[in-house]
C-alpha cells in the first residue's frame, strides 16, 4: 500500500464519519446546537494549528509538534485532515460522554456538564491513543518530539494529554455558551479564552513558568485542567441542555470505524500484535457505554489482556485500566445521591493526585535544569575533549533535547571525526523523521566525506547516494523551509559532474532565494540568499551563460558586506570580457 493510499484511508472514512456525526447531530440536537457546533469546531481545527505555528514555530524558531506525511488538502497551515478529525473525534467523544453518564443518572433528562465534559476528555485521550499507535505505523504523521515512552507504545506522553485537552478547550466553551437549548449564555464568552491561553500563552511562553513555576507554564495548565474536572465533576451543579437522547447506534458505529480502521493499520503495519492493546482503552469506554454491562465485570475482561501484556512490555497494561477504574470509581462518587463521604474523597483524591502528578513533573524537569547547566559549562571548557564529555553528560541527563545533539555533532565536525557526526545525525533523522535540519546536515556530513574517495568508487557512490536521498527527504517534510531547498539545490548543483545534472539544482536555488526573501530581517534566511546567488553565478559561468550569471552576481552585491564588492566588480568585469 502506497503511502498516498494510506492516507486515503484515514482521510475518506473520516469524511464519511464527518457525513455520519452532521445527520446524527441534526436528527438529535437540532440544527441551531448542529450549525454552531460545526462552524465553532472547523474555526477551532483552524486555529489550533496556526495558533501552534505561531507559538512554536514564529516565536520561538522550532517545528510543529506533528506533521502530516502527505495531507492531502491544506487551508493556509492547517491540514482539512486534522480539522475533520478533530470534528469527528471531539463528537464521538462527546456522544460516548452523554452515554456514560445516562447510564449512571437515568432519572435525569439532562446530564451535567462537567462528568460529561471529563468523560469527553477521557474518551477522546483514548481515541487518540488508538490513532497515534495507527499513524505512527501507518505513517499518516510523525511526531517531531524526541520524548517517546514505551509505557505508551512510543507514543510521545504529549500527544495523549493533547487529546485528553481539546474536549476542555473546545466543548467547555461551546456546552457552556450553546447548552442552553441552543440559546447563547452570553456571560460564558469569557471561556473561549480557554483555547488561546492554553495554546498560544502557556506553550509560547516557557520561560517564564521555569523562572515562576520551575515547571513549564503548560504543564500547569494542564494540572490544573484536570483538577478542575474533576471538582468540577462534584461540586458544580450546571447542566447541559441540548443532548441528543437517542440514535446511540451512530456513535456506535463511529467507535467501530475507529477500531476497523486503527486495529487494520496496526495489524498489516505495525511490527507486533501488541499494538492492539492502544484499542482497549476505547473499547471499556465504548462498552460501558452502549452496553449494560456492569462496570467492573468490563474492567476485569479489559485487565485479562493488559495483565498478559505486563509480562512482555511492561507497566503498558495499565493504560487498560485507566477508564475502567475512573468509571467505577466514578459510579460510585459522582452520582446524585452518593454519600458525601465518597464526594469528599473524590475532590480529596483528586487533589492528591495533581499534587503527586506536579511534583513528579518538577522532578522530571530538575534533570532538564542540571542538563542545561552542565551544557553551559561544556561550552566554557577550555579543551575539546572537556566539552565534548559535558555535552555527552548533558545528554544523559536529558536525551529528548536536540540541542544537546546538534552540539555534539557540530563539534565531533570540528574534531575531524565526521564517522561520528554521522552517527549522531543518523539517530536523530532516525528519531525524528520530521528533523528537517538533522537529515540537511547528515546529507552535507555524507558530501564531506565522499569527496576525497576515488570518483566512481562504490563507497563514494553509496555516501552520494544516501546524501540525495536526505536532501530529498528534508525538502519532502519541510517544502516552504529555505534551508532544504538549499541544500538540495547546492548538491544537485555541484557534485554530479555534467552540466546538465548540475541544471536540476538551479529550481531549488530559486526557491530558496524566494521562500528566504520573506524573512527580511532573518540572518540565516539572508545567508541563504547570498550563498544560493553565488552557486547560481558560479553554475551559469560553468554552462557559458554569462549573461545570467552577471545577473546572478548584481544580486548577489546586495547582500554581501562592501568589502567583497571589488571580488564581485572583477568577477562581472571577467565575464563581460569572455561575453
Amino acid at each position: 500500500m502506497t503511502p498516498a493510499q494510506r492516507s486515503l484511508l484515514l482521510l475518506l472514512p473520516s469524511l464519511s464519519g464527518l457525513l455520519l456525526i452532521l445527520f446524527h447531530s441534526w436528527r438529535q440536537r437540532g440544527p441551531k446546537i448542529t450549525i454552531a457546533f460545526f462552524v465553532s469546531g472547523a474555526v477551532y481545527g483552524l486555529l489550533r494549528d496556526a495558533f501552534i505555528q505561531d507559538a512554536m514555530i514564529d516565536d520561538r524558531d522550532l517545528r510543529m509538534p506533528y506533521e502530516f506525511a502527505l495531507p492531502v488538502l491544506r487551508i493556509g497551515d492547517a491540514s482539512i485532515q486534522a480539522v475533520v478529525g478533530w470534528l469527528f473525534s471531539i463528537y464521538a467523544s462527546w456522544c460516548i460522554a452523554e452515554a456514560i453518564v445516562r447510564r449512571f443518572e437515568p432519572q435525569q433528562a439532562e446530564p451535567r456538564l462537567f462528568p460529561v465534559l471529563t468523560l469527553a476528555c477521557l474518551t477522546n485521550a483514548a481515541l487518540g491513543y488508538a490513532v497515534e499507535v495507527a499513524a505512527a505505523a501507518a505513517g499518516w504523521w510523525w511526531w517531531n518530539l524526541s520524548v517517546k515512552n514505551p509505557f505508551t507504545l512510543d507514543v510521545p506522553v504529549a500527544g495523549v494529554i493533547a487529546w485528553f485537552s481539546v474536549p476542555f478547550d473546545f466543548l467547555l466553551p461551546f456546552l457552556l455558551i450553546f447548552g442552553d437549548r441552543g440559546r447563547i449564555r452570553w456571560w460564558a464568552l469569557v471561556t473561549v479564552a480557554l483555547f488561546p491561553l492554553h495554546i498560544k500563552w502557556s506553550h509560547g511562553s516557557l520561560e517564564l513558568g521555569y523562572q515562576t513555576l520551575k515547571i513549564p507554564l503548560f504543564t500547569t495548565y494542564h494540572l490544573l485542567m484536570i483538577l478542575s474536572l474533576f471538582l468540577g465533576s462534584v461540586i458544580i451543579p450546571i447542566r447541559t441542555r441540548g443532548s441528543g437522547t437517542g440514535d446511540r447506534w451512530a456513535a456506535a458505529a463511529l467507535v467501530i470505524t475507529v477500531v476497523g480502521i486503527t486495529g487494520f493499520m496496526q495489524t498489516t503495519h505495525g511490527d507486533s500484535l501488541v499494538l492492539l492493546l492502544s484499542l482497549l482503552p476505547l473499547v471499556v469506554l465504548s462498552l460501558v457505554a452502549f452496553t449494560r454491562f456492569p462496570t467492573w465485570a468490563i474492567g476485569v475482561v479489559a485487565a485479562v489482556p493488559a495483565t498478559a501484556a505486563v509480562a512482555q512490555v511492561g507497566a503498558i497494561g495499565f493504560w487498560a485500566w485507566v477508564p475502567a477504574a475512573y468509571l467505577i470509581f466514578f459510579e460510585r462518587t459522582v452520582r446524585p445521591g452518593a454519600a458525601p463521604h465518597l464526594k469528599n474523597a473524590h475532590a480529596m483524591g483528586a487533589i492528591v493526585a495533581i499534587g503527586a502528578a506536579y511534583l513528579f513533573c518538577a522532578n522530571g524537569n530538575g534533570n532538564e535544569v542540571r542538563a542545561n547547566r552542565r551544557y553551559a559549562q561544556a561550552q566554557q571548557a577550555r579543551s575539546l575533549d572537556e566539552t565534548e564529555k559535558g555535552i555527552r553528560q548533558a545528554i544523559e541527563l536529558c536525551p529528548h533535547k536536540d540541542e544537546f545533539h546538534f552540539a555534539l555533532a557540530r563539534l565531533l565536525l570540528q574534531e575531524g571525526d565526521r564517522t561520528g557526526a554521522i552517527a549522531v545525525y543518523r539517530d536523530l533523522a532516525a528519531r525524528i523523521p520530521g528533523a528537517e535540519l538533522a537529515h540537511v546536515h547528515l546529507g552535507n556530513t555524507l558530501v564531506l566525506e565522499a569527496e576525497p574517495l576515488p570518483l566512481g568508487s562504490p563507497e563514494r557512490r553509496a555516501l552520494l547516494q544516501e546524501a540525495r536521498e536526505r536532501f530529498d527527504w528534508a525538502v519532502k517534510v519541510r517544502p516552504e523551509h529555505p534551508q532544504t531547498h538549499f541544500a538540495l539545490g547546492r548538491f544537485l548543483a555541484t557534485v554530479p559532474r555534467s552540466i546538465e545534472k548540475q541544471r536540476e539544482g538551479v529550481s531549488h536555488l530559486e526557491r530558496a532565494i524566494a521562500l528566504a526573501s520573506v524573512e527580511v530581517d532573518n540572518e540565516i534566511a539572508q545567508r541563504v540568499i547570498a550563498q544560493s546567488w553565488r552557486l547560481l553565478a558560479q553554475f551559469h559561468e560553468r554552462a557559458n551563460e554569462s549573461e545570467r550569471a552577471i545577473e546572478a552576481l548584481e544580486e548577489l552585491k546586495k547582500h554581501r558586506a562592501r568589502d567583497e564588492e571589488p571580488e564581485l566588480d572583477a568577477w562581472i568585469d571577467r565575464l563581460r570580457g569572455h561575453g
